[in-house]
């Protein structure tokens, strides 16, 4: 090896003075992350193995390294692509190992140079030509993202495709080495726009020597075709304009080619919404993340199928005619990573990384989802054989920290780019006909003290052409949680060589500090670091083969439609048959075979009854529900089923429901009541039907006149307040009977009315007066969802002890809301207290005005509601109890601090507390993932100490938001994830 390199360094000196001559320059707590949703079909008969609400237990490994590795490079760039990671390392006829990776040059990272560099080892990756260092294969300052195949001859020589410039003057390049090994090419710039250059290239080289050169116009809107061909000398000549292929929206493209023919192929992601008139997807993620791909090829090595595109994912798409998850038609989209590959028999095989995006089947907000998720994620394979898409590998599993309630603590993030748990997926093919795919995997358990996952290497392999894949072995599992700065081990950007041998042969890089240094710490030049560039081999022995990965299928079932279910008398009574009919229609060219309606007695599902709906005509079906006494609970919903087994329910997690009553019997207890086993839903089970109860007004007519409504209250037991509307001239104290429809919205007027069940008065009638009963004594504890909030409605309640957190920040409602704080012991729960019932002058009485943070509270009696946010609405001044200020805190922070927002997740509203240690001008507000500002709660000069508010969710989509909070020096960020 030493006497080869001398010899190559003259080579070098010569080829480098060639290659200069000849190119033609352009001219200008815990992991538990519990809670597991997987985006398949949850049917019970769908068939798939589902994930339950623990964590993946961790393999078992032998070593943390399996096979051997040694470092041949190193980079200040830490990250290698914007998208999908091409070929980085090639093995050629005689075993000699080329590979390449983009180094930056030193850690000024902001006007970093850097290069494309190569390695090379001709005795199996025990030595190497350029040690850990690599030669630079690229010749201007600005090198990079690059890919690397090899030439026909034997054996092949280096190809690169990469782009390089100065400044902004960037142009793509195709360069071939000048002597086999070496790594000095000759570089021929690539064709161009008349307007736009082309970058970040990726090619490949055919038996017959053409050349496919697939790369991104330089304003990032266009994939661009170059076909080119080799000369005898293998001189490249390519067409004069590059090809425009489709309009792309971001790095994520691939071009592969057939070991045994002309075949070729391109793949990339495409928007489903297309790029024009977006509406409401306008500028956001979700817009990116809404992808099918696509593939198109040439047999012949010339004559492509660029008009007409093959969607191989062809997602299926929202469906209004169903309710629940079923509406939402495919949860999965391929977002980001993927890799294709011809097999032996000239069959295209590809492998994605798939991630959740629930869209909307009826658009109702800005973008029209309900969630998304970028950092968990599933890889399945495609056959262009078998048009089947099968599951590969499994990363369904949220990485953040949670404390014992399950509420979000610390956030941790896979990667920069969007990596995701799974990514970055590197095919190749054995000589026996097994598939392999090397791929990044992102654990739970091992994180960075900047919150960055630390990424380890997975492989696993197909013994049935990608039908179905064999749980991973840990190719490395360096496990460094929070290690000081610039002591991670995080490997990230794998390749795998087409070539197998014995071993399987891998590049990548090991990051020291996860993360991209780039873009991701305001203070880079704090915790930028070296990373290393690594060859690994891996004995295909050494790849288990134990158990099959048995995923979720990537498309939902196409289930049959249920239709509006309607029980014939909204108010069933004594012994009467309640008669429930449905619509009922099969989904596609399937059949139905069956519809029935199921019911149970008083919550017992050990015994559900079945009754067959008959088919009263066309679409329609009717069954009865038989009488039942007084008192008896009678829940039920409809089942369908078609003639491939595929079963639809309505609804799916929860059940319509009634109380049966005598004539006139029906409570208010009974319209509020929901069983604890219905998370799902917080509806009454008398919505939108007319209903009558009866009940004594709590409240007087001025507070209706403020608030909107009376709050009327049949018992001093949950469940039994309920606020009525249009009514008016009552007073405190009367008995009522009201009759009226069961309301859960208020279209006119739905940010105050969106989220509390009341009654939509059209008859009432005064039938006496008694005394108003007693408010309930609770605790702030008790007024969450996830206790008694929703028992509470509509009554009267009594708190004792209680401290003003902040002073009020939402003026935008018409009433104010403060959050109120209370210690328990040696815990303190938070809640909120609204005005909305007060007059002014009773609030100036009550020197509401002037409250401050430390405010206490003796004691506060109000109706308990739900406006936009759960809080307690003192009815007058008699509610409010002592008032007084308790003495400030002598010290302030050394620096502002953010409180992990509660709940978070949240679903419509959630709380946010932070403290600044000076007067200073304040900045709160919630970005979406785009950078989209969708909202600004604080903006102002705020007074030093604890400040509280909440932020309101009204209008936004599922999904991840970004809270950010900035005063005169200091800005910090966090996660907001809405759920609703």
């Amino acid at each position: 090896m030493k006497r080869f390199l001398s010899l190559f360094l003259i080579l070098v000196v010569v080829s480098s003075t060639i290659a200069k001559n000849d190119r033609q320059n352009p001219e200008f707590i815990t992991t538990k992350a519990g809670g597991f949703y997987l985006p398949g079909d949850p049917i019970q008969n769908s068939r798939v193995v589902l994930p339950n609400n623990e964590n993946p237990e961790p393999r078992p490994h032998r070593d943390p390294i399996v096979g051997d590795r040694v470092q041949i490079g190193d980079t200040w760039y830490d990250y290698q692509t914007n998208g999908v990671t091409g070929k980085m390392i090639a093995v050629d006829q005689e075993g000699g190992i080329q590979l390449m990776w983009m180094d930056g040059d030193n850690n000024d990272l902001a006007t970093c140079p850097r290069s494309i560099k190569y390695n090379f080892s001709d005795d199996g990756g025990e030595t190497w030509i350029y040690e850990a260092e690599g030669n630079p294969a690229s010749d201007q300052p600005r090198g990079g993202y690059g890919s690397i195949w090899l030439t026909n001859e034997n054996p092949g020589r280096a190809v690169f495709f990469f782009h390089q410039g100065e400044g902004d003057n960037l142009f793509s390049y195709c360069g071939v080495d000048f002597f086999y090994g070496i790594g000095a090419p000759i570089n021929y710039v690539l064709p161009r726009y008349p307007e736009h250059s082309v970058i970040w290239p990726q090619g490949v080289v055919s038996p017959e020597n053409r050349i496919h050169v697939l790369a991104n116009r330089r304003d990032g809107d266009m994939l661009s075709y170059t076909p080119g061909v080799f000369n005898g000398d293998y001189e490249p000549a390519f067409v004069e304009n590059p090809i425009q292929v489709e309009r792309s929206h971001q790095g994520s493209f691939r071009v592969t080619q057939s070991p045994v023919s002309e075949r070729a192929a391109m793949i990339w992601t495409y928007p489903r919404k297309g790029f024009d008139d977006l509406g409401l997807w306008e500028g956001f993620l979700a817009w990116q993340m809404n992808n099918d791909l696509h593939v198109v090829w040439t047999d012949d090595g010339e004559n492509w199928n660029f008009d007409e595109p093959r969607n191989i994912t062809n997602c299926i798409p929202p469906d209004p005619r169903q309710e629940g998850i079923a509406s939402y038609g495919d949860t999965l989209r391929p977002f980001q990573t993927f890799d294709i590959i011809f097999d032996e028999n000239d069959f295209m095989h590809v492998v994605f990384d798939a991630r959740l995006l629930k869209v909307q089947a009826i658009e109702e907000s800005e973008p029209p989802i309900d969630e998304l998720n970028l950092t968990k994620s599933i890889l399945y394979h495609w056959s262009e054989e078998t048009d089947a898409i099968t599951p590969v590998a499994n990363g369904w599993w949220d990485h953040d920290l949670r404390d014992e309630e399950g509420q979000i603590i610390r956030q941790i993030n896979p990667g920069y780019w969007h990596e995701s748990t799974v990514c970055r997926p590197s095919l190749a093919f054995a000589e026996n006909g097994d598939l392999y795919c090397v791929f990044n995997y992102y654990p739970q358990d091992d994180y960075s003290v900047h919150d960055y996952c630390n990424g380890d290497i997975a492989v696993t392999v197909s013994a049935d052409n990608g039908a179905t894949w064999f749980e991973p072995t840990m190719v490395t599992t360096t496990h460094t949680p929070e290690a000081e700065e610039g002591e991670s081990e995080s490997e990230a950007y794998p390749s795998l060589a087409h070539r197998i041998t014995d071993v399987l042969h891998i590049t990548y890089e090991l990051d020291t500090e996860p993360g991209s240094t780039l873009t991701d710490y305001p203070n880079r030049e704090e915790v930028t670091s070296l990373a290393q560039w690594y060859y690994h081999s891996v004995p295909v022995d050494a790849v288990e083969r134990e158990s099959i990965y048995e995923g979720p299928p990537f498309h939902v079932n196409l289930r049959p439609i249920i239709g509006e279910v309607a029980r014939e008398r909204g108010v069933p009574i004594t012994n009467e048959a309640v008669q429930i009919t449905s619509t009922a229609d099969p989904n596609g060219d399937r059949e139905l075979v069956s519809v029935q309606l199921e019911y149970v007695l008083n919550g017992d599902l050990d015994n559900i009854a079945v009754i067959d709906m008959n088919n009263v005509d066309e679409n329609n079906y009717a069954a009865e529900i038989p009488g039942q006494a007084d008192g008896i609970y009678v829940w039920y919903r409809i089942r369908v089923a078609d003639d491939n087994e595929i079963e639809s329910l309505k609804p799916e997690s929860w059940w319509y429901s009634y109380v049966v009553r005598p004539e006139g019997g029906l409570l208010i207890h009974d319209i509020q009541y929901r069983p604890p086993e219905w998370t799902a839903t917080d509806y009454s089970p008398y919505k939108d039907i007319e209903v009558t109860v009866s009940g004594i007004v709590t409240t007087t007519a001025e507070f209706a006149d403020l608030y909107g409504g009376y709050a009327i209250q049949e018992a001093d037991t949950f469940w039994s307040g309920v606020i009525i509307r249009n009514v008016v001239d009552l007073a405190m104290g009367d008995l009522v009977t009201v009759t009226g429809t069961v309301r859960e919205r208020d279209e006119d007027d739905p940010d105050k009315w969106g989220y509390m069940t009341y009654i939509d008065v059209e008859i009432v009638d005064q039938i006496g007066n008694d005394d108003v009963p007693e408010p309930m004594d609770v605790e702030i504890e008790d007024l969450k969802f996830s206790t008694h909030a929703e028992h509470l409605e509509g009554m009267l309640i009594r708190i004792v002890n209680v401290e003003i957190d902040a002073i009020d920040v939402r003026p935008e409602l018409e009433g104010i809301y403060f959050p109120i704080r209370q210690e328990v012991g040696e815990v303190e729960h938070e809640g909120w207290m609204t005005t909305y019932g007060l007059s002014e002058e009773d609030q100036e009485e009550l020197a509401i005005p002037f409250f401050v943070q430390g405010t206490r509270i003796s004691d506060m009696t109000g109706v308990f509601v739900e406006n936009q946010t759960y809080a307690i609405a003192p009815r007058g001044i008699n509610d409010v109890g002592e008032v007084s200020v308790r003495e400030q805190k002598d010290f302030a922070p050394a620096r502002p601090t953010l409180d992990p927002a509660f709940p978070n997740p949240f679903n419509s509203s959630t709380q946010i507390g932070f403290e600044i240690p000076i007067a200073d001008m304040v900045n709160l507000s919630v970005f979406d993932l785009s950078g989209r500002l969708v909202s600004t709660i604080m903006h102002g000069e705020m007074n030093a100490g604890r400040h509280s508010t909440s932020f309101d969710a009204i209008g936004l989509a599922n999904g991840v938001y970004l809270l950010h909070l900035e005063t005169g020096n200091t800005s910090i960020n966090q996660k907001l994830v809405l759920v609703k």
